[in-house]
């Protein structure tokens, strides 16, 4: 049905893209605020570290928007000329792929990190590799997370992606001081 949406009504595809985007866009930022507001009761040194690690965040989660950006791209170009067969093809591989790139991330996250952030001095370091280590860990995750998002574009799902990402808030919510205090 959202193909059928996007084929035969593309205005309104395009603005309820837009909105859904919009809204994960604007769910992904609360939870940045909700994570700095909890941290700051932490003390000064844990924003400083958590604000050296959101870059390197920003950069596993791009791998896995740059990854599901192509394959949203080539799947709804499949999509559009109903070769169903050869978009699961191309699904199947993106989710391989995400595998594939989540292990060396994961791995310069552990081994390379720590030259990175030392300039931030030795408690801001260390506070930083704390941030790091389940960052690394979560590496098929978070790649996963920006893949699956583009998948459920290239099929017009946004819906289904939005829902996931207001779903994200509140559980981040609970969890980001269940873990930090």
């Amino acid at each position: 049905s959202n193909l059928e949406l996007m084929m035969n009504d593309p205005k309104r595809a395009i603005i309820v893209l837009s909105l859904m985007v919009s809204v994960t866009f604007i769910a992904t930022k609360v939870n940045s605020f909700l994570d700095k507001m909890w941290i700051s009761k932490i003390g000064e040194e844990a924003v400083a570290a958590i604000s050296t690690v959101s870059p390197i965040y920003s950069v596993v989660a791009a791998i896995g928007v740059g990854i599901g950006t192509g394959a949203c791209v080539c799947i709804s170009y499949t999509l559009g000329k109903r070769d169903y067969d050869k978009s699961q093809s191309l699904a199947d591989a993106s989710i391989f792929l995400t595998i594939l790139m989540s292990i060396p991330t994961a791995l310069f996250l552990l081994l390379a990190v720590e030259p990175i952030v030392s300039v931030q001095g030795p408690e801001i370091t260390d506070l930083s590799l704390q941030y790091v280590i389940p960052l690394a860990l979560g590496c098929p995750a978070i790649i996963m997370s920006g893949v699956l998002g583009s998948l459920f574009k290239a099929e017009g799902a946004m819906k289904m992606m939005a829902f996931c990402m207001i779903l994200s808030v509140p559980v981040n919510a609970v969890l980001t001081p269940v873990f930090t205090v």
